[in-house]
């Protein structure tokens, strides 16, 4: 059975698959081949291990990394500790240049959101489940490009999610095109918001994939994370 779907996908790393030492470099597996290197981040079988200090992956500013129409970011995760800590974000510390981010926040809902380049116009929504509870999670969130409430859809396990919060600031909230890194494991480019855990794959598409798809995904994978 394919693991992934291939139609869009820009980003896929089989973390799990990736046994390269922190310090090394590895290229992820679609069709972009982008370069990744390991700070920290140790390999197990299953994925990699993140501190909460320091560990992260870094990928590159790249042309196909910069979503700005409908999207998909995913990943499948373990938080071990709750808090406010990433998982993929193109969000530099810089305040209001925040290109797109997936984090967990500090109370354990799946929070996914994104600038305009005119600050500040945003949209950011939050879930309603916990998943910082020590067990593998798969996370999925699809934005339709359309800039409204509403438009913006989370999965976990290949559920929908109920939004606690779906929120707006400004009138125009196509992501903000910058040059900042993607990064897995951390957030706004801050040691403090590192993610502490496991990170087992992560993949993003350039298009928002349909709940039918995240089902194929969620069972074509889950066998590795139970």
């Amino acid at each position: 059975m394919l693991d992934f779907i291939r139609d869009s996908l820009v980003l896929y790393l089989p973390l799990w698959k990736k046994d390269a030492a922190t310090g090394q470099t590895f290229m992820s597996e679609d069709a972009y081949g982008h370069l990744c290197t390991i700070t920290g981040a140790s390999w197990r079988i299953d994925g990699r291990t993140f501190n909460g200090i320091t560990n992260k992956i870094v990928i590159a500013d790249a042309a196909s990394l910069q979503l700005t129409g409908a999207f998909t970011l995913g990943c499948w995760m373990l938080q071990e500790i709750k808090g406010l800590e990433g998982l993929i974000t193109k969000a530099p510390g810089v305040e209001g240049q925040q290109e797109w981010y997936l984090i967990i926040s500090a109370t354990g809902q799946v929070l996914v959101g994104w600038l305009s380049s005119t600050n500040p116009n945003y949209l950011q929504c939050f879930g309603t489940l916990d998943v910082s509870d020590a067990a593998w999670h798969h996370i999925m969130v699809t934005w339709n490009g359309i800039n409204t409430i509403g438009s913006t859809v989370i999965y976990v396990d290949s559920a929908v999610d109920a939004l606690s919060a779906d929120t707006k600031g400004g009138t125009g909230y196509t992501p903000y095109d910058g040059v900042a890194n993607v990064e897995i494991g951390r957030y706004f480019g801050s040691d403090v918001y590192c993610f502490d855990g496991w990170i087992g794959e992560v993949c993003i598409y350039n298009r928002a994939l349909s709940a039918q798809e995240i089902q194929h995904i969620y069972l074509a994978t889950k066998w590795r994370y139970r």
